[in-house]
């Protein structure tokens, strides 16, 4: 909490170190402890170096281009399944470091609400999509200087590394939506509508024109598939959010530049994760995206309150996120052996 308030340079300064750290504890990870990550090494064992480099090389655990292209000059550097973990560790920890600096009021409550909602899951499993979205994050600032070809460029780009962020790209023409409380009321209200009555009416538009996402995310019985409905706290924890972000914007708006971008980005997230709620992975990999601005707009709560306040509002988010954290590694701990041996 002193860190948040102290001079700005220094403060900037210890965040990237407290980052990059973070990013070499990624980085020497056990391989067979987390999802996903031993799919990435035995990917990486399989790519061939930019010397010999094929784009038509399959039997991998992704299909995006870019991220091959990144993998394959890793190896290229080194032939070593930790430090290529170690490198994407570091980039997307740098990245986070850079959105946190530039956007966030109070990076590093905003960076223990990060550790708390997305890292494990992130940084320690699905790291396409970390970095992936931590480039579409730093690409909002375009959107701001009303940049749309540098804005459409990285987050091509970050597609190129996760395919699921090309949602970011209508955010662009979304947010020039007059988009306000009453609004936001509405949508919200249709989306729990939509969702409770017309879960066939989604699964048919899914099965007639995205049959690739179907296929992906939807078809069959297992959990993987199956979400939890309107059941799901997220909704709630996400609804909650939104309405008092929104709610607060005469005290805010003019603090955070970013204001109107925070508060739309977040509504099309909760909108995506409310409509597409039957669908455990479908909902949740497109509404993460713009669930990361969490970030950012959680941290604003402070200045809200006024005086000693402040202090109080600071330690009860910082409470709630280390419950949160702590849900998040018993929802893990049957599939990492290092969680269950530090707990």
């Amino acid at each position: 909490m002193v860190l948040d308030f102290s001079n700005r340079k220094i403060r900037n300064k210890i965040l990237y170190s407290v980052c990059i750290l973070m990013g070499v504890m990624t980085g020497f990870r056990n391989h067979n402890d987390w999802r996903d990550t031993y799919g990435y090494v035995a990917s990486f064992e399989k790519i061939k170096t930019l010397d010999l480099f094929d784009v038509n090389q399959d039997n991998l655990l992704y299909q995006e281009k870019g991220f091959y292209l990144l993998t394959s000059s890793i190896k290229t550097l080194c032939n070593n399944s930790t430090f290529y973990l170690l490198c994407i560790g570091l980039l997307s920890s740098f990245l986070l470091a850079k959105n946190l600096s530039r956007y966030c009021l109070f990076p590093f409550l905003g960076l223990g609400i990060y550790i708390a909602r997305f890292y494990m899951t992130r940084d320690l499993m699905q790291i396409r999509a970390g970095l992936a979205i931590m480039i579409v994050c730093y690409a909002i600032q375009y959107i701001k200087r009303k940049k749309l070809w540098k804005y459409l460029l990285i987050v091509l780009l970050a597609s190129s590394m996760h395919i699921s962020v090309l949602l970011a790209i209508p955010f662009y023409w979304i947010n020039k939506i007059n988009i306000n409380c009453r609004k936001i009321l509405l949508w919200l209200f249709v989306a729990f509508v939509s969702a409770f009555i017309c879960e066939a009416f989604i699964n048919l538009l899914l099965n007639e024109h995205l049959e690739i996402i179907k296929q992906a995310y939807i078809d069959g019985n297992s959990e993987y598939s199956k979400g939890h409905g309107l059941s799901n706290p997220m909704i709630y924890f996400q609804c909650l959010i939104l309405l008092v972000f929104t709610f607060s914007e005469k005290n805010l708006k003019d603090i955070i530049p970013y204001y109107f971008i925070f508060r739309n980005g977040y509504f099309y997230s909760t909108i995506l994760l409310i409509l597409l709620s039957p669908y455990l992975v479908l909902s949740g990999r497109t509404s993460t995206i713009f669930a990361t601005f969490e970030i950012f707009i959680i941290p604003s709560f402070i200045i809200i309150l006024s005086g000693k306040l402040r202090i109080a509002m600071y330690l009860v988010i910082g409470c709630v996120m280390i419950g949160i954290f702590f849900l998040n590694c018993l929802s893990l701990i049957d599939s990492s052996e290092t969680l269950r041996n530090l707990m």
